[in-house]
C-alpha cells in the first residue's frame, strides 16, 4: 500500500493515511477491457463503402458498363428502373425472391443505386444489398 507522510501535528493525532491502490487498478483494468471489447464490435457494425472523387485516378479510367439500375425500396413493394426506361414493380417478400428473379439475366457490371423510403428498417436495406451482391452485382450504392 502507498502511504502519505504529512508530518506531525503539535499535540494532535497523526494524519498519515493509506491509499488503497489495488481497487483502483482493478477498476482501471475493467475500464480498459470494456473499451477493447466495444471497439471490436464497433468495427463489425460498419458498412464498407468506397467513394471516388474527380481527382482520383481510379475514376478517370474508362470502363465498359451497362446503363445503371435504380432500385427503390418501399414498405410493400420494390421498384426497379433502368436508364433505358424500363420499370418493374415487384411485391416485397421476406426472402426477396421476386427481386432476385427480376435481376436474373441482367448484366452484372451495372451500377446499382438503392433508394429507400423514410422509416424503412435498416436491416431490410442491408438484405436488399446482400441480395444484389448474391446475384453478382458488385457496384452497389446506397443513396439518400
Amino acid at each position: 500500500m502507498a502511504g502519505i507522510q504529512v508530518g506531525q501535528g503539535h499535540g494532535r493525532r497523526a494524519v498519515d493515511h493509506e491509499i488503497p491502490l489495488v481497487p483502483f487498478i482493478d477498476l482501471l483494468l475493467c475500464c480498459v477491457m470494456f473499451l477493447l471489447v466495444t471497439a471490436v464490435w464497433n468495427r463489425l457494425a460498419a458498412v464498407e463503402s468506397t467513394v471516388h472523387g474527380p481527382g482520383d485516378p481510379a475514376s478517370t479510367q474508362p470502363f465498359e458498363q451497362e446503363p445503371s439500375l435504380r432500385i427503390a425500396l418501399h414498405a410493400n413493394s420494390i421498384e426497379l428502373s433502368s436508364e433505358a426506361g424500363e420499370r418493374i414493380s415487384v411485391v416485397r417478400d421476406a426472402e426477396l425472391t421476386a427481386l432476385r428473379q427480376a435481376l436474373r439475366g441482367r448484366a452484372t457490371n451495372q451500377n446499382v443505386d438503392i433508394v429507400s423510403d423514410d422509416g424503412l428498417v435498416y436491416a431490410e436495406v442491408i438484405a436488399a444489398m446482400d441480395a444484389l451482391i448474391g446475384e453478382g452485382f458488385l457496384r452497389v450504392n446506397l443513396l439518400n
